[in-house]
């Protein structure tokens, strides 16, 4: 007696180790980051208890993240594994992108202008601003497989194999490898070139050619591999596990379609709806074959609104009521989207003010000091107070200085005569100038000044000789 023993799998694989969340910072490895979570399922991993082959991991990421400020979001993310026999089992995990890094701030040199002219930004110098948050959001880069066609009647001679991915994308670094299901092993290899056109809202495909029968009939799977990474593993007429190349221990997806040796010559199995990433599409076929070019029934969506840069504001301070022979101290301060602003910086405008800080009638600092010292405070400068003082023989200034640049030092006696003026380099950092009882006019106070393209700022002093 005999009998017929069938082995039906129906048990789902085991997953054996959950999908993990991952949260990043907003910048530009976020697309970079974005896809390697997702191309690794999220570090989920699953077994098939029945077959012991490897798994096939597809998930239903299809867009951008959800809206956040500036680029930030997040989004739940479903990962599925499917055995060779078509079960599946899913691990879900969330994908965030936090902005943490405020805008960096550039602003105008200061400047002189003519009593009666405009003060606005347009006159003045507009200040910019950069943020790592803002401009397009973060997109899946992967290129994939939009098209095939590998069957018809008689001589397979029009086979051929679509690449689509980002407009601009370089194929240079870009293989296909065909796979046979016999053994898993890939029998052909096709070295890409190219550049991705932009066919529609920054997508695009390009075409590649296969010699006449090379393509296999029956179940068999193409891997698209860009540099190191495998970017997609389809297969016809069945699923199986790759044991070489790139796709090595990967088991394909099925497109659940196939050509017939019977079939027109000018047909193709493609994807066809709306989205712009692989995940949003989904596969039909045979239907007319449009080879280079957006798929019949598929639309490139449109990309996500790019998020606008930081918020340029700034606030004006007046050293006198004016009009004519004053300083504007002009605080500029960049806010980006998610509220985050960067440090204050100062902008000088003076309205017909002279170089000198000086006042030749009562030997006071002019009546900007204040406004300088407050410049001086947000810019990294720093004149400090002569050592000793009063002096005998000598003294010593200390002055910081933000970055290497050339200055002016000089000194005045009460009376607005100049004394010293001596041209110096400041290094970054600390710098010491010394002046000598020799080079004075006799005891009493005087006030020296530095003078840089951006900065000016004096102090008093006395010289006190025995």
């Amino acid at each position: 007696a005999s009998a017929n023993i069938v082995i039906n799998d129906t048990q789902p694989p085991v997953i054996t180790y959950p999908a993990q969340g991952s949260t990043v910072f907003c910048n530009s490895d976020g697309q970079y980051l974005l896809d390697t979570w997702l191309r690794n399922h999220a570090n989920s991993v699953a077994t098939d208890v029945c077959s012991g082959l490897a798994v096939a991991w597809t998930n239903n990421y299809y867009e951008n993240l959800s809206n956040g400020c500036g680029n930030t979001g997040t989004k739940s993310v479903t990962f599925t594994a499917t055995d060779i026999c078509g079960n599946k089992s899913s691990t879900t995990a969330t994908f965030t992108i936090i902005d943490v890094a405020a805008p960096v701030l550039t602003i105008p040199a200061n400047i002189t202008i003519a009593c009666g002219a405009s003060t606005l930004p347009a006159t003045t110098g507009q200040a910019t601003a950069t943020d790592v948050c803002a401009g397009s959001a973060a997109e899946s880069i992967n290129i994939w497989i939009n098209e095939f066609h590998y069957a018809q009647g008689g001589t397979d001679n029009n086979e051929f194999v679509e690449v689509a991915g980002p407009a601009g994308t370089n194929l240079n670094n870009a293989t296909i490898y065909l796979y046979r299901s016999t053994d898993g092993k890939f029998y052909y290899t096709r070295f890409l070139s190219g550049i991705i056109p932009n066919q529609g809202n920054g997508k695009g495909t390009l075409s590649f050619s296969f010699p006449a029968n090379t393509i296999q009939d029956g179940i068999a799977a193409i891997a698209l591999v860009q540099g190191p990474l495998l970017m997609d593993f389809i297969s016809y007429g069945g699923a199986f596990r790759a044991t070489n190349g790139s796709a090595y221990g990967i088991t394909s997806v099925n497109v659940g379609l196939t050509e017939s040796n019977a079939g027109p010559t000018n047909v193709s199995i493609q994807r066809t709806g709306a989205g712009r990433l692989a995940n949003t599409f989904t596969w039909t076929g045979p239907i007319p074959r449009t080879a280079g070019a957006i798929n019949t029934g598929q639309t490139i969506a449109a990309p996500v609104t790019p998020t606008p840069g930081p918020t340029l504001s700034y606030t004006d301070t007046y050293n006198n009521p004016g009009p004519c022979n004053r300083i504007i101290s002009r605080k500029w301060k960049a806010t980006d989207d998610c509220g985050l602003a960067s440090a204050e910086k100062i902008q000088l405008i003076k309205i017909n003010f002279g170089n000198s800080l000086v006042s030749a009638d009562n030997g006071e600092l002019g009546s900007d000091a204040d406004v300088q010292k407050e410049y001086a405070e947000a810019n990294g400068y720093f004149l400090h107070q002569n050592v000793p003082n009063p002096f005998n023989e000598s003294t010593s200034i200390l002055i910081e200085s933000p970055s290497s640049q050339a200055a002016v030092m000089t000194v005045y006696n009460l009376a607005g005569k100049l004394i010293i003026s001596e041209k110096i380099y400041l290094e970054k950092g600390d710098n010491t100038f010394e002046i000598n009882a020799d080079q004075l006019s006799g005891n009493g106070f005087y006030y020296y000044q530095i003078k840089t393209e951006s900065w000016i700022d004096g102090m008093k002093m006395m010289h006190q000789q025995n």
